[in-house]
């Protein structure tokens, strides 16, 4: 497991309750003006709140995801260029630096 792996759990969480804060964003605002249970003022307190809560679960979501993103990127580019570097030199012999550039910077385009 990575140096990150406690974070990926943290991040489902995060998609998972997003989900469920706009779901119950949706049944308040079906209950302004329905509903004899809250007060028009209940509701829009509650949807503020809804609000609140949602832009600070996208942000950190949205953040995560950047770090982990970026730090497996960087991962990744490390052992590519790791293993590149301890390839025997028979494998370059043989092999055109054309050829070898070309699949080396297609993977990292791909990675990127």
């Amino acid at each position: 497991m990575s140096k990150y792996g406690i974070l990926t759990p943290i991040l489902i969480i995060l998609y998972v309750s997003s989900e469920e804060l706009s779901i119950i964003f949706t049944k308040f605002i079906g209950k302004y003006g329905v509903s004899n249970d809250y007060t028009p003022k209940e509701v829009i307190d509650a949807l503020g709140y809804l609000t609140l809560a949602y832009a600070v679960n996208l942000y950190l979501k949205n953040i995560l995801l950047t770090f982990l993103l970026n730090s497996s990127s960087t991962s990744i580019h490390m052992k590519m260029i790791s293993a590149l570097i301890r390839t025997n030199v028979l494998y370059f012999d043989r092999t055109p630096s054309g050829r070898v550039l070309n699949k080396f910077s297609t993977d990292l385009g791909i990675v990127d």
